[in-house]
């Protein structure tokens, strides 16, 4: 078997090139011209990845909101969407938690939680299950971040016929938020009970354990 690479640039290890649609070299369902109908295509293997809801959006939160909130980015960072989304965050915040200093996790879900508009539905926070479209497409392999090295990843490139090793981190340079070893740092029961809530779905169509104490996040 040959290292063929049939969709996609062929320095993948580049991070800079997983959000350009222009030079990544891969092919998007929405630019086909029948994309329901491929979707819907039984004979087409569909996989994905998701992550356990505790880490994804506190990623999210440390990723786009915290470094805006702690004065580390400001209005003239590269990513203005990103800062936009932080001043409603803020607005909300000022309105309705005036006793708490600054824009915290626990202020970041209660906006999602209250607020229903097109930034609080932004695919970096939405539901999995929503943004897979679980209820509609059949997929072949749906794999967990959590499993990706040991297990998850191995089957997939065994599925798609691949002998390239999956990459590590360190290779493919990537800087993480490090969110799952500060679980314990930005959870207590009130967010706990909020993410419970907000990713219900995504806690019971993929098996994830919903915790209700968080002495449960301890190491």
């Amino acid at each position: 078997m040959h290292h063929a690479l049939p969709n996609g640039a062929e320095d993948y290890l580049k991070p800079a090139l997983a959000h350009n649609r222009i030079d990544s070299g891969l092919s998007f369902v929405t630019e086909q011209t029948h994309p329901i109908e491929l979707i819907g295509d039984k004979t087409i293997p569909k996989y994905a990845f998701v992550r356990n809801p505790y880490s994804r959006v506190l990623s999210a939160y440390l990723n786009k909101i915290e470094p805006y909130a702690e004065g580390v980015r400001g209005e003239n960072d590269d990513n203005n969407y990103f800062y936009r989304v932080y001043t409603e965050v803020d607005a909300y915040h000022c309105n309705n938690l005036p006793l708490v200093s600054k824009v915290n996790f626990y202020c970041f879900l209660l906006w999602l939680t209250n607020v229903n508009n097109v930034h609080t539905r932004n695919e970096h926070w939405r539901s999995q299950v929503e943004l897979l479209q679980t209820g509609s497409v059949d997929y072949t392999f749906i794999g967990k971040l959590e499993n990706l090295d040991d297990d998850d990843a191995p089957t997939l490139l065994n599925y798609i016929g691949c002998d390239i090793d999956f990459p590590s981190q360190k290779k493919v340079s990537f800087a993480p938020t490090n969110a799952t070893s500060k679980l314990e740092k930005y959870y207590t029961e009130q967010e706990l009970k909020l993410v419970n809530a907000l990713f219900l779905s995504d806690f019971e169509f993929f098996e994830y354990d919903l915790i209700t104490d968080s002495l449960e996040l301890k190491c």
